[in-house]
């Protein structure tokens, strides 16, 4: 069983056992699964069914995308599939227009986006979940 598809998504923080600021090396150490590395840049990525890891220039970890077959949950609700407009109270997330993807982001939780299957409309289902440590909300 793939136990990396199951993690709890904590914004600000980490999915499952990924904690964001660690090193590549330290990750690389609790991975069972198969994985692609790619270097785009500054940035590596390392690829795999259900989640994707985005490393800075220094190797640490600034980025988890969770999409596809991913279970984890955030706040043990809401997930990859789920209508984000159900959890409007629970998120208070605003779409960012300016943004080229049509991302909504958390009020609430700094540091969690969200893409949907529909470009800027939030009863679709979630596409894929973002955490990072880069605030996109005005109370960073």
């Amino acid at each position: 069983m793939n136990e990396h598809l199951f993690g709890e998504i904590v914004p600000w923080e980490r999915m499952g056992i990924f904690l964001l600021g660690e090193h590549i090396d330290a990750i690389k150490r609790k991975i069972d699964f198969a994985y692609t590395v790619v270097v785009s840049g500054d940035c590596t990525i390392v690829e795999s069914e259900g989640i994707d890891l985005f490393f800075d220039e220094n190797l640490a970890l600034i980025q988890l995308t969770a999409y596809g077959t991913y279970k984890g949950k955030v706040l043990g609700e809401v997930g990859v599939g789920s209508i984000l407009a159900d959890y409007r109270d629970l998120l208070e997330y605003e779409l960012i227009e300016d943004d080229n993807d049509c991302n909504f982001f958390s009020k609430q939780y700094k540091g969690i986006y969200f893409i949907l299957e529909g470009w800027d409309d939030d009863n679709s289902a979630i596409k894929s979940i973002s955490v990072n440590k880069i605030p996109f909300n005005s109370e960073a």
